[in-house]
């Protein structure tokens, strides 16, 4: 899911080379946070 969000985002914006991993970070970070929540009663 990460793998996908990641190249959606980088198709349709502009970001420097040296900014992509922190885009990954992120986006992994804010799909976890989702999961997390979802597992709970």
């Amino acid at each position: 899911m990460t793998t996908t969000v990641v190249a959606a985002y980088l198709s349709n914006n502009s970001i420097a080379s040296n900014q992509i991993s922190e885009v990954i970070h992120a986006i992994h970070g804010a799909l976890k946070g989702l999961a997390e929540r979802r597992r709970r009663p």
